[in-house]
């Protein structure tokens, strides 16, 4: 029994043809006219697969289902207000491209009165009109029809008027099987023939609509010339015919699958008419009609009697003797032959038997005909063949035009001015196809699949997945670039490094880049790919918290844990219950918990659609399907702050399509409340504002601002289009609809302002002159000002304006105005109406004797009672001094420096007699020293014996810093070369203290932290010797203090050919970090490299340091040092032996898969340091060893290069190192 099917789909089957293109180890940018070449089971397993999403349970979409979801959304769903730009709380959507790439294009028409208007029809983005001739920048309109989602497969236009025109919709691919859009069908539903009399500003439906008899697709429209009252359409029904400019039809050929048909020229009583595609109808052939489509005869003479697939027909304006067939196979899908007949279709002949559709002639198979030159014709397949001579065949578009051609169209007075549809939008040649011309900007037709990808931080960046258009990159213009070929899948882009990227071909055929998207390489080792294996497109997703983890899914879930350059199973490579993976979602917070739904898609396969759940990173999986519906899941998506919520949508009729679990799928409610029945693609939840939800369906975007209670449209200025997938760009508060046939859209959302004080904000005690970090909580702002008090209010006084909200931060040098009064307050720079104050007041010191944190101190006096308890009653830690390594000391003594740890600034209250001198022991190496009760200049200590002093003295304030004087109450280090005495008498006569003047000669780094620590390093790239271990530095500071140094562990060093390359050690820096540079000393080329970009040290100048980075290289690169090494190689650690932390370098010439591991003398692991992908060039990596026992210890590197393309083998290297405590 026959069912009506309401629409028809277009143009998403080149997608199933899509080849897999060949994978180099890397892949450039690439062109667009890329061309294809594809298996027909690949074409025809997709095929039934996208449908299958839309049908099942039943063999064929529901009759009717669309439109009653269209009708119900129209009468029972909330619409949105009209936009207003005066309106701050209403927006709209825009598009954001690509306006330089077309998408699929099944019909094309010129006007023949004025041929600068140019109207094209779209696989699934509409109708579309030029009044450019296709030329010059957004070249193209969108043309609103007031219908929603179709596609447009045939245009005619009135020869008398052409502001009459009648455009068909749907497409046929195989008998009541049309090709329904999905993500990744290359086809949308069909509204029957739809007619405009003003030029296309208002559109009707004739009487040949969707509820006309079973009519899926309108595949030609003939006008009579003669009397354009009279119409003919072929249909997937037959060919029917109007006599009152399509107020009724009735049907003239019943024969199925009318696939063309055309006119005489002369005589419009006769006509022609092919059918047939895939051998899915009976009595496929070439039919021929005496008297106006009235009754209808099969032609045979010289035609294939078996197989008769998909046949466009073309007869000659010039002599209409003469008709053209381009009959394809409806078994192999290759052609039969181009057929021409010279006596009016009575008999024919095959002219060539070149096969130019490849394995998709029943997909991309169009013939035309010159106007004036009856041998002159055009066959379209992959790509545009032509023929002089009236059969031989040559391929005159290999190259410059995109593949898989589906229109021709002539121009009316200049034949040699010519038009084509093909899957990558509209071309044109003015010299009968001897050069070509992309007519392209502005026709946003572009068909998106699932998975798009938006850069965390920065919205100019965002990387998506087309039907037949490959992966296109976004960087913040609407002219996008192509970085991959063949159909694109799903995208990923790491959420902490926007330059690495990851997306697909089809079938899982994975790539990443690690530079922005410039050049993609394959990372498929252990996944499986192919057409048995997994879905056309099938998904992979990176999780957000974790982004070297990475899951996809084929028969089963694919894990990688180091960014793709190696998976596996993660369940140990038993399926799921046997389909492929349809789905995958990964929490926002923990990469563990994954939720992955089945389903095989291929119609007549058992399809299973169940979801699993997985809480230990895949390595068990739970059936938690329950009583979610029997429907093809096409979305899951995990709540953004909360793992145990996640939504699922599903396609299909007949059931709800949204449903949400609060137990991390353990049990799901139907959410769908009054959306409507229509297949849901996508669901994603504002993480700012997480009751705003967003469904992306058939029917466009819906949103709800109660998280999920009720549902309105959301689709102001946004054509009517498929929505496949639905994403949140945080960088721009804004979401984002990847649409299945125009495009990418963007929407604003609107946002409610927040400002909240978080510190200070009340009890604190701060040390004037040190930086304090004002910190504060935004939501939506931009700028922000800054204002103390020291009254508790009643004055306030600037500390900066007009400074950015984010990040959320600012570093207050203390005001010098002691207080018990202090309070703080922020305001929103802009309108002035948010204001927060600190909740309660909180103290300035002037000059305390101790900070917050560690501090370095001594006892200056002769106390009564020398316990630290007594002395420092309210440290928070033991004391500390240093005899080689830290030791604890409950009773402290004069001469001894101690570290000391306190909540906040303060003063110390001990009572004593003064110490006006006194003799401290000191041990060979660092030793810890005190202080006596006045300041003394350092050049006025006595050395017994004279010239132990092998360091110069260092004190501790925010950082190590080099000490003219001995202070009272502080502590300090000295390093010497033997056991002895140092005397400080406040007695002996002053010398003026010793000035560093070689640090003055030498290039200066400084590194500050947002509180304000700092630290200088000097270098030097001159030969001259200096007395480097004069510049150690002392032990680093307790654990959490600030510290940079060289990972020589000194101050100043030498850079130079022996010596290229110095790391830079950060330890416990508040981030963002300021580094500034002073270069004296001219050189070469001297560089900082950090983990995401190099800086040129020249002059003077400074950059910030955003993220937390433990490391930093400081590198000279002259001529004489080679930027990329030339071999492998692995270095000796520096310091060895060390306590407790050192740095191991290596070399590498070719990019790489390095495993850097240490191991005990047992041969037992011990800690992995490296184990990832890095490109060639000098690397290193500091080991803590904090934890780690004294002992000898060994370091393994093992190198894989993964550039095929060099002649380098594995490396593997062993070292040993000694922890010394």
């Amino acid at each position: 029994m026959k069912q009506i099917i309401p629409y028809i789909v277009a143009p998403l089957i080149s997608f199933f043809m899509a080849f897999l293109v060949i994978i180099f180890p890397t892949l450039k940018t690439t062109d667009h006219h890329e061309t294809r070449r594809v298996g027909e089971s690949d074409a025809l397993r997709s095929f039934e697969w996208w449908y299958n999403q839309r049908a099942y349970p039943y063999e064929l979409i529901p009759q009717g289902a669309f439109e009653r979801a269209a009708r119900y959304v129209n009468a029972s769903i909330k619409k949105e207000r009209k936009y207003s730009p005066m309106d701050a709380n209403s927006s709209q959507w825009s598009s954001l491209g690509p306006t330089n790439i077309g998408g699929r294009t099944l019909a094309l028409a010129v006007n023949p009165i004025d041929p600068n208007i140019v109207w094209a029809g779209a696989a699934s983005g509409g109708l579309w009109k030029s009044t450019t001739g296709g030329e010059g920048t957004n070249a193209w309109s969108y043309i609103n029809t007031g219908q929603n989602t179709i596609s447009v497969s045939t245009i005619a236009l009135d020869p008398t008027n052409p502001d009459i025109i009648y455009i068909g919709t749907g497409e046929i691919s195989r008998y009541q099987r049309p090709l329904v859009g999905t993500p990744g069908a290359r086809a949308s539903y069909g509204m029957g023939i739809l007619k405009s009399t003003d030029g296309g500003t208002t559109w009707t439906q004739t009487g040949l609509t969707f509820t006309f008899p079973q009519i899926t697709a309108v595949q030609k429209i003939i006008i009579n010339p003669l009397n354009t009252s009279t119409l003919f359409a072929a249909t997937s029904e037959g060919v029917y015919k109007s006599i009152d400019a399509g107020a009724t039809w009735y049907q003239g050929n019943a024969v199925l699958m009318a696939m063309d048909a055309v006119m005489h020229p002369t005589d419009t009583t006769i006509l022609y008419s092919s059918h047939g595609n895939l051998n899915s109808s009976p009595n496929p052939g070439i039919y021929m009609s005496l008297d106006a489509g009235e009754s209808w005869d099969q032609l045979t003479n010289g035609l294939p009697s078996a197989n008769f697939g998909r046949t466009p027909l073309a007869i000659s304006p010039s002599n209409s003797s003469i008709l053209y067939a381009g009959i394809s196979s409806g078994a192999s899908l290759g052609m039969i032959g181009l057929y021409k007949s010279t006596d009016g279709g009575l008999s024919w002949s095959a002219v060539s038997t070149l096969n130019y559709v490849g394995n998709q002639g029943w997909y991309n198979n169009v013939v035309a005909v010159h106007p004036e030159s009856p041998d002159t014709v055009y066959c379209g397949g992959i790509d545009i063949y032509q023929s002089s001579d009236g059969g031989t065949l040559g391929n005159i578009s290999s190259g410059r035009v995109h593949v898989d051609q589906h229109a021709i169209a002539f121009h009316p007075t200049n034949p040699r001015l010519m038009y084509f549809g093909c899957d990558g939008g509209v071309y044109k040649t003015t010299d009968g196809g001897s050069t070509f011309i992309d007519c392209n900007n502005g026709y946003i037709t572009t068909q998106f699949y699932p998975g798009f990808a938006n850069a965390a931080a920065d919205s100019t960046i965002a990387l998506g997945g087309l039907q037949d258009n490959g992966s296109l990159r976004y960087t913040g213009s609407p002219i996008w670039s192509h970085v991959l070929g063949a159909d694109g899948g799903w995208c990923a882009i790491d959420p902490t490094n926007k330059n690495i990227m990851y997306a697909e071909h089809q079938n899982l055929v994975v790539f990443k880049s690690t530079n922005g998207g410039n050049s993609f390489f394959n990372i498929n080792n252990g996944l499986p790919s192919g057409s048995n294996n997994t879905n056309f497109i099938p998904p992979f997703v990176i999780s957000p918290s974790s982004p070297n983890i990475l899951y996809a899914g084929a028969r089963n879930v694919y894990k990688t844990t180091n960014g793709g350059s190696s998976w596996f199973s993660s369940n140990g490579a038993a399926t799921l219950n046997g389909t492929n993976i349809a789905c995958i979602g990964v929490s926002w917070t923990n990469p563990d918990t994954v939720l992955a739904a089945t389903g095989t898609g291929a119609l007549g396969a058992s399809s299973l659609f169940e979801i699993f759940r997985s809480i230990n990173g895949g390595q068990t999986w739970t059936n938690v399907t329950g009583s979610l519906p029997n429907r093809y899941p096409t979305d899951i998506k995990f709540h953004p702050t909360d793992s145990k919520i996640a939504y699922v949508t599903y396609s299909g009729y007949g059931t709800a399509h949204l449903f949400k679990t609060t137990d991390a799928g353990l049990t799901w409610n139907d959410f769908s409340a009054n959306l409507p029945d229509i297949p849901h693609q996508c669901v994603t939840v504002d993480p700012e504002q997480t009751e705003n939800m967003y469904v992306g369906t058939d029917l466009g975007v819906f949103r709800s601002s109660d998280g999920g209670i009720s549902w309105e449209e959301f689709n102001n200025s946004m054509p009517a289009a498929m929505v496949l997938d639905l994403t949140i760009s945080r960088a721009n508060n804004a979401v984002r609809a990847s649409t299945f046939g125009n495009g990418v859209y963007e929407r604003k959302l609107i946002r409610t302002p927040s400002l909240a004080l978080s510190s200070p904000n009340g009890g604190e005690v701060l040390a004037a002159g040190l930086i304090e970090e004002i910190t504060w909580t935004q939501k939506f702002l931009n700028l922000v000002k800054l204002e103390y008090s020291t009254d508790d209010g009643s004055n306030w006084t600037l500390i900066a304006d007009l400074i950015p909200a984010s990040p959320a931060s600012y570093a207050w040098s203390v005001s010098f105005i002691s207080t018990t009064q202090g309070r703080i307050r922020i305001t929103d720079a802009e309108s002035g109406s948010l204001v927060d104050i600190s909740d309660s007041v909180f103290t300035i010191m002037v000059n305390p004797d101790v900070f917050e944190g560690w501090n370095l101190l001594s006892i200056d006096l002769a106390v009564p009672d020398s316990r630290k308890n007594i002395l420092f009653p309210t440290a928070l830690s033991e004391a500390f001094t240093y005899a080689r390594a830290y030791v604890r000391h409950d009773t402290l003594l004069n001469g001894v420096g101690y570290w000391l740890k306190f909540a906040a600034p303060q003063f110390t209250l001990y009572t004593g007699d003064s110490i006006l001198s006194d003799t401290i022991e000191v041990q060979p190496g660092w030793n810890m020293i005190g202080s006596i009760s006045k300041s003394i200049e350092v050049n006025s200590i006595t050395e017994i014996p004279s010239g132990i002093v092998a360091s110069l003295y260092y004190g501790f304030h925010s950082g190590y810093y080099t000490a003219d004087s001995i202070r009272p109450k502080k502590g300090y280090w000295i390093k010497t070369s033997a056991s002895g005495s140092l005397v400080l008498s406040a007695s002996l006569s002053k010398i003026p203290a010793r000035t560093e003047n070689e640090l003055d000669e030498l290039n200066r780094l400084s590194i500050f932290d947002s509180k304000g620590c700092k630290q200088i390093l000097y270098f030097t790239t001159e030969t001259e010797v200096l007395d480097l271990n004069r510049y150690e530095l002392p032990p680093p500071p307790p654990r959490g203090m600030f510290d940079v140094r060289f990972a020589s562990g000194r101050m100043v060093e030498v850079l130079n050919e022996h010596q290229g390359e110095l790391p830079i050690i950060i330890s416990a820096a508040s981030y963002p970090v300021r580094l500034s540079w002073k270069i004296k000393q001219p050189s070469n080329r001297l560089i900082v490299q950090l983990r995401d970009r190099t800086i040129d040290l020249e002059g003077s100048g400074e950059t910030q340091i955003s993220y937390l980075d433990s490391q930093i290289f400081l590198k000279l690169s002259p001529a004489s040092i080679p930027e990329v090494p030339r071999e492998f190689a692995l270095f000796q650690n520096y310091p060895n032996p060390f306590n407790p932390s050192t740095v191991i370098r290596f070399q590498l010439p070719v990019s790489s898969w390095v495993t850097l591991k240490v191991y005990d003398m047992l041969g037992q692991e011990v800690t992995t340091l490296v184990q990832e992908f890095q490109d060639s060039g000098l690397r290193s990596v500091q080991w803590d060893a904090d934890d780690i026992p004294s002992g000898i210890y060994f370091y393994r590197l093992v190198v894989e290069p993964i550039e095929k393309e060099t002649r380098a083998t594995k490396y593997v290297s062993v070292r040993k190192m000694l922890v010394l405590k």
